[in-house]
């Protein structure tokens, strides 16, 4: 069964983070740092199955390169206001289905990110990754990084002014929706009948994070009391997740039966007897008059 997993992240200056160093990491490249210079070679890294840059239409050719774009991230943020705590991309992990081929699950990247970030004007650099060896075999997974800053030709990176509107929760919950509805689009058409769904409700609990060294615990099967926590959490999610779903099929029972209720009223609505016999009652309850009979029987 696919999972429901998008998680942001801000990479950034303040938390000494390196955007050249996870360019060359996520794309399994090797990538030359001109601000610190130092060279970034993860080419011997396995997992990384399909990446690339998408760029919207006014995007500059030179952009596909990934060390150029780097640098030019960097570059823009040297010119900031606070350049030492600049934030340089936010990144995005998906979660992707492991019942889908590689080339369907790249096919859904590529749509997610081409909606969610490159038609707002965003560059998007992507990648997909395999599960590691040491963990869950189904743990395939995207990581895309999108800029910060609007495209402006005028200046000498490229890059304009920062769009604060891309930072607003509604966004992560727009992405996050986007995510939900491609990702269910790609197992349909692939023939599958199941779905994923984010948060159903506000009883939902999040997760915590594991960190490496319960996860490094929990991959060699030793309980930890984080992984526990986890497995309470989830135990608890899937009880939230099971009477929704009673509570949802029930309203759609009771729907069936309000429509066929109303369907009823309808087919009787269209009998001419029927008709004729009420507009013969709400005449003869405007005159005072007492039903006959006749026009009692045929009411009914």
């Amino acid at each position: 069964m696919s999972i429901a997993y998008a998680r942001a992240q801000i990479i950034g200056r303040a938390t000494g983070r390196s955007l050249m160093a996870c360019i060359a990491y996520r794309h399994g490249k090797c990538i030359y740092d001109d601000r610190l210079n130092l060279t970034h070679d993860y080419t011997r890294k396995d997992g990384v199955l399909a990446e690339g840059v998408l760029l919207p239409d006014q995007a500059p050719a030179w952009m596909q390169d990934l060390e150029r774009l780097g640098q030019a991230i960097e570059r823009r943020e040297d010119r900031s206001t606070r350049p030492n705590q600049a934030q340089l991309v936010r990144e995005y992990v998906i979660a992707l289905p492991h019942e889908l081929d590689d080339a369907q699950r790249e096919a859904l990247v590529t749509a997610i990110v081409m909606e969610g970030a490159v038609r707002q004007g965003m560059v998007a650099l992507w990648a997909i990754h395999a599960p590691s060896r040491e963990g869950d075999n189904r743990n395939h997974h995207a990581h895309v990084m999108v800029t910060l800053r609007e495209l402006d030709a005028t200046d000498p990176c490229g890059f304009g002014r920062k769009v604060r509107e891309w930072n607003q929760r509604r966004r992560l919950t727009a992405f996050k929706t986007l995510v939900e509805q491609q990702v269910n689009r790609s197992l349909d058409l692939a023939g599958l009948e199941h779905s994923i769904q984010f948060a159903l409700s506000q009883d939902h609990e999040a997760t915590v994070h594991l960190g490496p060294q319960a996860m490094q615990l929990e991959r060699r099967g030793i309980a930890t009391r984080l992984g526990d926590l986890n497995r309470a959490i989830q135990a608890r999610n899937s009880e939230v997740r099971r009477l929704h779903e009673r509570l949802q099929q029930l309203a759609l029972e009771r729907a069936a039966l309000e429509q066929d209720r109303e369907h009823g009223r309808e087919r009787q609505d269209d009998d001419p007897l029927i008709r004729d016999a009420i507009r013969r009652e709400k005449l003869l309850k405007k005159y005072g008059l007492k039903p006959s009979s006749r026009t009692l029987k045929r009411g009914l």
